[in-house]
């Protein structure tokens, strides 16, 4: 089977997309509720053919773990994606600068025709606080759609020493 994009989604964005219930709120002020579904590219990876699609599903994770506190969701999925070359609803990602050299985006309403395959996960709830605390400097994160303890629980992780590979350390493939 081939793997053209991955998605990276929480459980319960999973459950509404399958159902057609649209996309909910995500992490990022520069694409929310903009009717796009914003995809990682094997072309546009740049690596050799052996690492892309491990290096592809590596970025729908981390984009999957940083939507999961917004529902208090420990379950995610990696959407494995092959969108034909002819398929006109494509674009660039032009989101926020320089994605559109290793991003994609097609019409949500399009992506669960591309599915071909999905891989689930879990990271515990426990985790949320330091996947939150690694996205506050970023000046696209929009705190807004999080649990306030949870954000607050993120602040005060903020000037401490950790490193997030305990986080990827601790997510499991189901």
């Amino acid at each position: 089977m081939q793997i053209t994009h991955t998605h990276g989604i929480t459980d319960t964005a999973y459950k509404m997309l399958m159902k057609g219930e649209g996309k909910p709120s995500g992490p990022w002020m520069c694409s929310d509720r903009c009717g796009m579904s914003y995809l990682h590219s094997a072309t546009k990876a740049e690596l050799e053919s052996d690492d892309v699609e491990y290096y592809i599903i590596q970025q729908a994770i981390d984009s999957a773990v940083l939507q999961c506190p917004i529902f208090e969701d420990e379950i995610f999925h990696v959407l494995l994606l092959n969108i034909p070359s002819d398929y006109s609803g494509i674009e660039d990602d032009y989101s926020c600068e320089n994605m559109e050299n290793i991003a994609d985006c097609i019409p949500e309403a399009d992506l669960k025709n591309f599915i071909v395959g999905v891989k689930s996960y879990s990271l515990s709830k426990y985790f949320h606080p330091f996947v939150i605390c690694s996205a506050l400097q970023n000046r696209y994160f929009s705190e807004c759609n999080y649990p306030d303890s949870v954000v607050q629980c993120a602040n005060a992780l903020k000037g401490l020493e950790w490193d997030f590979e305990m986080v990827n350390d601790n997510i499991k493939e189901i």
